[in-house]
């Protein structure tokens, strides 16, 4: 019986509740590609680890077909924004602290930068397993994708013609996704939402909170308080709808 040919995309949750994948493909696919396919591969690869935000990736998802698909495009434009406000808003506060620590910051004054789009731990390069790697922030996988376009360019197959079209769409609608979550509308927003601020408005989206327990965990302590957070803010007389 021959080997089964593809690729296998596998999420693999670590004790710190970070989501790996881990990518394996048959040997016999490997030697019978061209330059070519060794690019697609490599894009492939890329996207599959694109972080959604909302703690899938986008190979797990396309994996489980269009609906899982198109699920985790919309979960990521409708709450992946309220990660992203969090992150800056975080990272404004550390950098505040010393120069100012009486300023508050405020969901006017967030600016968004292609670092608040990281979720990875600050010793994921130090992670030694040859066969996992971390998710991919966006703007990270856009980088590489037009770097690879660059390279397609030397090429005139039919094939790397055609993978130049469809990585040329991919990383227009990952640009449209990074332009949409950092605008000033948008942070404002999905900061307001975090805290059930667009109650008020009458149209709110909720406030969305990613867990890494798993299936049979405890909450960490920072999930367990967030937790208690919102469900006191969500029962107060003053957010009651």
């Amino acid at each position: 019986m021959d080997e089964e040919e593809g690729i296998e995309i596998t999420a693999v949750e670590e004790g710190n509740g970070v989501s790996t994948i881990s990518a394996r493909s048959s040997l016999s696919m490997m030697q019978r590609i061209d330059q070519t396919g060794l690019i697609q591969m490599e894009a492939w690869n890329l996207l599959a680890c694109c972080d959604g935000l909302c703690g899938s990736v986008l190979g797990t998802a396309v994996k489980d077909g269009f609906d899982s698909t198109v699920s985790w495009l919309c979960d990521l434009v409708t709450f992946g924004g309220q990660i992203v406000s969090n992150a800056a808003e975080k990272r404004l506060l550390q950098e505040r602290k010393n120069d100012a620590p009486d300023v508050n910051v405020t969901d006017s004054g967030i600016s968004v930068i292609s670092s608040d789009f990281d979720l990875r731990s600050s010793d994921y390069a130090e992670d030694d397993d040859s066969e996992g790697v971390y998710p991919i922030p966006i703007p990270e996988v856009t980088e590489k994708l037009k770097r690879i376009l660059d390279r397609l360019d030397e090429i005139t197959s039919d094939g790397a013609i055609n993978s130049k079209i469809e990585i040329k769409y991919c990383i227009g609608m990952l640009d449209y996704i990074v332009a949409r979550l950092s605008s000033k509308t948008h942070v404002s927003r999905s900061a307001q939402s975090r805290l059930f601020g667009d109650v008020k408005d009458g149209t709110p989206i909720g406030s969305f909170l990613n867990l890494n327990c798993g299936h049979n965990n405890q909450y960490s302590a920072e999930e367990r308080e967030k937790l208690t957070s919102l469900m006191n803010r969500a029962c107060s007389d003053a957010h009651a709808v």
